[in-house]
C-alpha cells in the first residue's frame, strides 16, 4: 500500500500513526514494513493479541520532506494477513 503525492514542506517533528488488525492472534505488527520516502522506519514489535482488532502503532521522527508512505510485507513474513486503517502524519508548522 503506498500513499504519495503529498507535502510536509515547512513541517518538523513529523509522526505518522496508523491501526493495524492480523486475520490471527500471537503475531507481531512489525511484520508490516513502514518506509517514509526513501527511509525505511522501525516499527516497534508489539504482539497483536486479538484477532481482527486494530491496534494503534505510532511512529515518531519521520524524515522532513516525506512526500510518500509505504506499507510492505513480503509472502514469507505476512502468513496470516494484516489490515492498515487510519492513516495519519501530523507535524509542526
Amino acid at each position: 500500500l503506498q500513499i504519495s503525492g503529498f507535502s510536509t514542506t515547512g513541517y518538523t517533528n513529523l509522526k505518522l500513526s496508523y491501526n493495524i488488525a492480523a486475520n490471527a492472534k500471537s503475531v507481531d505488527q512489525n511484520v508490516i514494513q513502514v518506509k517514509c520516502g526513501s527511509t525505511v522506519m522501525t516499527v516497534p514489535s508489539a504482539a497483536i493479541t486479538a484477532v481482527n482488532t486494530y491496534q494503534t502503532v505510532e511512529l515518531s521522527n519521520v524524515p522532513v520532506n516525506t512526500t510518500s508512505i509505504e506499507f510492505i510485507s513480503s509472502a514469507e513474513t505476512n502468513t496470516v494477513g494484516y489490515r492498515v486503517d487510519n492513516v495519519k502524519l501530523v507535524g509542526t508548522k
